[in-house]
């Protein structure tokens, strides 16, 4: 999926930006070969306050879009969300990894 660049003239990324990334965020991993609908669809379970029209036109970062304060910020937050519980899924299997092989050496 590609990115969209609106930076302002100081430099930094625009709130639309930044909204249509963190919806992108919360639509993976993607399946090879996956549609942006489905992707869209994705983000749009996780977000269940939103329309299917709001994510479509935050993901496509439509210019005509105005985001209040609290939609980002619960864009962040569900973002943030979702990486940490990826990350605790990621440990998680860490872990049972190392147990297994603890098994594995013991059993010999």
């Amino acid at each position: 999926m590609s990115e969209i660049s609106h930076i302002s003239s100081d430099g930094r990324m625009t709130t639309i930006t930044e909204a249509s990334s963190l919806i992108r965020r919360l639509a993976e991993p993607a399946p090879p070969g996956d549609s942006v609908k489905a992707a869209m669809r994705r983000a749009w379970r996780k977000l269940p306050d939103w329309s299917a029209n709001r994510i479509r036109d935050v993901w496509h970062a439509e210019k005509r879009v105005r985001l209040r304060a609290e939609e980002l910020e619960h864009l962040r937050k569900a973002t943030a969300q979702e990486k940490a519980a990826k990350d605790e899924l990621q440990e998680l299997r860490a872990r049972v990894k190392r147990l297994e092989c603890l098994l594995e050496n013991s059993a010999h």
